[in-house]
């Protein structure tokens, strides 16, 4: 988006602390940085408490085809859930239907997805 990496780190930042987080350089890129992985790790963490509880996702993992099945519907839920709810709540705004909107939705089946449902699933 002819953006940089400083600028999209910071901007990760904004959605919980504000807009000053563009001014505040390094620290705001590091604060957006753990804010991208703790959000992670919680979407995760919600994973597999669904996988704990919920006993048909459990066999559907067990397969590498099952695998990409529900990371092709958790990935997803977790784009849609974030730039509809979440984001929203903290900044007031919601999100704009773009190219770019779709084009993340579709990378957070293989970016996002699948490597929670990877490294969450079963293997016993």
């Amino acid at each position: 988006n002819g953006g940089s990496i400083t600028r999209l780190w910071q901007g990760v930042a904004a959605a919980p602390f504000g807009a000053s987080m563009f001014d505040r350089g390094a620290t705001g890129v590091l604060l957006g940085i753990a804010c991208h992985f703790a959000v992670a790790f919680t979407w995760a963490g919600i994973f597999v408490f669904f996988l704990s509880c919920r006993r048909f996702i459990k066999p559907a993992t067990q397969s590498a085809a099952g695998t990409v099945l529900v990371a092709a519907i958790y990935g997803p839920l977790i784009w849609t859930t974030m730039s509809w709810a979440v984001i929203p709540l903290m900044t007031h705004k919601l999100p704009s239907l773009t190219v770019r909107w779709f084009i993340q939705l579709a990378g957070h089946v293989p970016f996002v997805g699948l490597p929670i449902v990877f490294a969450g699933r079963d293997r016993s």
